[in-house]
């Protein structure tokens, strides 16, 4: 009788154990909410034109396509402390209709934004996040 006790002492343990994982349980993020959460606080830094924490998001490696042409972080990093030195400043940033493609192996994504406050036609930007 006693084996019997310690027996279902166990098998209720292991099934509590089994049920508070499941449903209490916090797991991580998934990939596609990584990009998102970062999407939201470099967006932020971007918006309250605090440069040191909006280049800090990026890779050091960092490229990027503009109807101009393409520019790497420290010509980016010149050209927008510039702009922002003169005085300019951004007002309001609006994302709508973000999707983030996760690759397979859930190490590669791209994420497509339209930016409703751009001037000039292009709208939509593919940004490779290294790391996730």
């Amino acid at each position: 009788m006693n084996y019997k006790r310690i027996i279902a002492g166990c098998v209720l343990f292991v099934a509590a154990t089994f049920f508070i994982s499941i449903r209490g349980g916090s797991s991580a993020p998934s990939p596609e909410q990584e990009v998102r959460d970062l999407e939201q606080r470099a967006n932020a830094a971007y918006e309250a034109n605090d440069l040191p924490k909006y280049f800090s998001f990026y890779a050091d490696d960092f490229t990027q396509y503009l109807p101009e042409g393409r520019t790497d972080l420290p010509a980016y990093k010149k050209e927008w402390s510039e702009y922002i030195g003169e005085g300019n400043r951004v007002e309001k940033v609006g994302l709508s209709d973000m999707h983030v493609q996760v690759g397979p192996s859930g190490r590669r994504c791209q994420l497509h934004d339209s930016c409703p406050d751009q001037a000039e036609g292009r709208k939509d930007h593919q940004r490779r996040q290294p790391g996730i």
